[in-house]
């Protein structure tokens, strides 16, 4: 298998202009997903939930303030979030691709 090669130009803005505007593309890509908060009744915020969407066999959990960021592709997705003690919680989501 061949390595890639990268080829660096000086002095040539169209080049790097092209290659910026692809690198930011690729960094907005990286930022669609689902991101949410997950409280209890009283609204406090539950740390360690689990958050888990059926098509994707990575669960992901919230942090101290009930926040979790699960990177999503555009599409439709069955999400549940549980933790111990307390009744799941079942969504269906639509992800769009807005950029």
């Amino acid at each position: 298998m061949a390595t890639p090669t990268v080829r660096i130009f000086q002095n040539c803005r169209k080049i790097t202009y092209k290659i910026l505007d692809a690198i930011i593309e690729y960094v907005k890509m990286a930022y669609q997903g689902l991101h949410g908060f997950v409280f209890d009744d009283r609204g406090n915020a539950l740390e360690d939930a689990t958050i888990e969407v059926a098509e994707i066999n990575k669960p992901v959990h919230t942090d101290v303030n009930g926040d979790f960021w699960r990177p999503l592709l555009a599409g439709d997705y069955q999400v549940t979030a549980s933790m111990l003690g307390y009744q799941s919680a079942f969504v269906e989501v639509r992800i769009f691709f807005d950029f």
